[in-house]
């Protein structure tokens, strides 16, 4: 099954955080995603560096690591398909069209969910999206 990977679970894998082997696994295996992946994860290393809980080398290399496996194991997906669905899901369900794209992506390939954003897997559920524990 296609696992489609948000930023809470890459962002854990990428700053070695709790659980973050599951992630590892499933990266091994290769996931799907919009392409925002990439931008709201280095958003999210940039703020761990600024709040000091990483530091600046660590976070280069995080992004280094960020941008292999986007090579090798996250297939990128353009989020202009995605726009309409997003939107419905946002509108309907009180989400960002930024975590709505994840969802959106998800139900057009059949896919299933690696999070770990409580309220985006808790509307996952609702849409009828398997969960992947990470």
């Amino acid at each position: 099954m296609t696992v489609i990977i948000d930023p809470s679970a890459l962002v854990a894998y990428l700053l070695e955080e709790s659980g973050f082997e599951k992630t590892r696994d499933l990266l091994a295996e290769g996931v799907d995603s919009p392409a925002l992946l990439l931008m709201e994860t280095s958003n999210a290393v940039l703020e761990a560096s600024k709040s000091k809980r990483i530091d600046r080398s660590d976070a280069g290399k995080a992004i280094a690591v960020l941008l292999a496996l986007r090579e090798s194991n996250i297939r990128v997906h353009d989020e202009a398909d995605l726009l309409g669905s997003a939107f419905a899901i946002a509108a309907d369900h009180g989400l960002t069209i930024y975590d709505a794209v994840y969802l959106a992506l998800a139900v057009k390939v059949g896919g299933s969910l690696a999070s770990k954003d409580r309220k985006q897997i808790e509307i996952a559920k609702a849409l009828g999206i398997e969960i992947v524990s990470t």
